[in-house]
Parts: C-alpha cells; structure tokens; sequence
C-alpha cells in the first residue's frame, strides 16, 4: 500500500545516504594513504641530491637510491591493487553491476504491473468491490488459476474465500491488491485509504503505535491521542 511504499522509500533513502557518505569516507581515506605512493618517486632525489651536489656520495649512490625506492614500493603495485584489491575497480564494477541487475529486475517488476491485461479501474466511489470477467494466470507463464470470475461486496457485506491449497486464494488477494496484473478482466477497488490487506501472519507497519491503530490513513489529524 502507499503507507509501505512510503516507509521503503524512507528506508531506502537512508540506506543511499549511507553508502553515499561511506564511499565519499573511503574516497578520502584513500586520498590520505595513498598520496606517499607518488610521493616517493621524488623523495629519493630530494635524500641524495643535496649530498650529492656537496660531493659526499658518488653519482651511483643517486641511482642505487631510486632502485632501492622503488624494489620496495614496487612501481606496479598501483595498478595491480586497483585492480585486484578488496576495493579496486573489479569490486567497484561487481558493485555496479549487482545494482544494475538490481534496477533491471525492479523495471521488469514494474513493467509486468503496468503491461499486464487486468484493468484497475478508479476507486469506486461507494466504498464497493468490483470484479468483472477476471482472469487471473501466473505471472510470467500461462498457468490460469482464475478464470471468469465476477464478484461484487458493498459496504457491509462480508466474504470468505475458501478451498484447497494451491487453487488460488492469495493470487486472488493480489491481484485485487494490484500485485498481479498478468490476465484479463476489470477491478474496482474501494479507495487505498479505506483498504487494509491483513497478511497470513501477525503484522505491524513500521512506525508509532498510533500509526498502526490509524492505518492505512496516512495522516489523521482529527483524532487525538486521547
């Protein structure tokens, strides 16, 4: 519902925020550990050349500085641990492409919600539910397991589903809901604010004691705590 869309996206912004904040962290931290890395390349000279120019070491002493330097900082390291390190850019392009599977796999989602041929009609205006003709298959095969269903319950009316496992009861429920729009037919819910989906086990949304009595009103500001 709007209510757990809500708190998803609120989770999920903070959990952006977080990475955001720990790769510019781990950006920085970087910056600060690695800056030697070029810096010994002209640190030898910097050593050796004042001696040398004062005539204390010969002029092989400045390249047996700058092998040794360099045998222990190993020029290759660079590109080797950027590449292959815990954090080098074969992890950073493993991360990126999990998320873009993971963007992948939410537009599929999506898509099959909105390409799907079971029309959700506007809320009805009295509070009723209306199925006409629905047709309810599997999403992503052609298993059918409602076919021709009409069903109508006004306000007031109450209604139990009942069967075997397996013949459909909780794709029925999701489809009203709106998660499965994969067949045909035509649905008229009551408006979201008026609608709760209680799930097969005890639940609770994320927020206040109040939020959860309040549900799935969003915001009631007429009632009191009192």
């Amino acid at each position: 519902g709007p209510k757990e869309k809500a708190s998803s996206m609120r989770l999920f912004s903070a959990l952006l925020k977080n990475r955001l904040s720990l790769l510019n962290f781990e950006r920085n931290l970087n910056f600060f550990t690695r800056w030697y890395r070029y810096l010994v390349q002209v640190l030898p000279a910097v050593v050796i050349g004042p001696q040398y120019f004062a005539g204390k070491v010969p002029l092989g002493a400045i390249s047996q500085t700058f092998y040794s330097f360099n045998h222990v900082l190993n020029d290759l390291s660079v590109v080797v641990n950027e590449f292959t390190g815990p954090n080098g850019l074969s992890a950073f392009s493993a991360q990126v492409e999990r998320l873009n599977q993971l963007k992948d796999g939410i537009e599929a989602a999506e898509a099959d919600v909105e390409g799907g041929g079971i029309e959700m009609t506007a809320p009805s205006s009295d509070g009723s539910l209306l199925i006409s003709n629905l047709q309810v298959r599997v999403p992503g095969s052609d298993r059918v397991l409602l076919q021709d269903l009409s069903w109508t319950i006004r306000p007031g009316q109450f209604s139990l589903v009942v069967g075997l496992s397996g013949i459909g009861k909780s794709s029925l429920m999701r489809t009203v809901a709106g998660l499965w729009r994969a067949g045909s037919g035509q649905i008229t819910c009551p408006p979201p604010a008026e609608t709760l989906f209680l799930s097969q086990k005890p639940y609770l949304t994320l927020g206040s004691l109040r939020d959860n009595v309040l549900y799935p009103s969003a915001d009631r500001s007429d009632v009191t705590d009192d």
